[in-house]
């Protein structure tokens, strides 16, 4: 157990810094603690790493973990990854969509931050799918100021800025 512990805080404390040790430690969770339940709260962790060895560690736990639970949270995270690295390397971006189509289909009841992963896979699923640079926005019906009801999809073809503010 507290071979697991200190690697775990290497993975984060290390990871800050941009160790190499964080990718070794990584590599020793993967080969002798890919069976370890607490592996949940390290998946998390690297859901927004920056470590280069990451999301090899993430498909690694994912493929070889007994427990439900770290499964999903490897497959979020590691979707995660592959998403926000999307733009460097286009592929990424449909190994991204798969991956939440699968975390909607067999984990959706996993908590993770305090909502099941299900309902925040479908939320990345209509962002990759809808929302990216040189996507058509969906549509928006809206009151503007002098309350007279618009839709975005009337000014196709213009250029539009949308400026969303409150006033409560």
């Amino acid at each position: 157990p507290v071979a697991f512990d200190a690697l775990s805080w290497i993975v984060t404390g290390a990871s800050r810094f941009g160790g190499k040790e964080a990718g070794e430690a990584l590599d020793l969770l993967a080969k002798n603690h890919v069976d370890d339940k607490r592996l949940v709260t390290v998946s998390e962790r690297l859901r927004l790493s920056g470590l280069r060895e990451a999301p090899g560690f993430l498909k690694t736990v994912l493929e070889k973990s007994p427990h439900r639970e770290v499964q999903a949270q490897a497959c979020y995270s590691l979707a995660t990854q592959l998403k926000k690295s999307a733009s460097r390397t286009p592929e990424h971006q449909a190994r991204a969509e798969k991956l939440f189509e699968r975390i909607a289909k067999e984990f959706a009841d996993v908590p993770s931050r305090g909502r099941p992963l299900g309902t925040l896979a479908k939320a990345e699923l209509f962002e990759v799918r809808n929302l990216g640079i040189g996507k058509t926005a969906p549509d928006i019906v809206a009151k503007d100021l002098g309350g007279v009801e618009f839709k975005l999809s009337d000014y196709r073809g213009k250029v539009v800025v949308i400026d969303f503010w409150g006033h409560w």
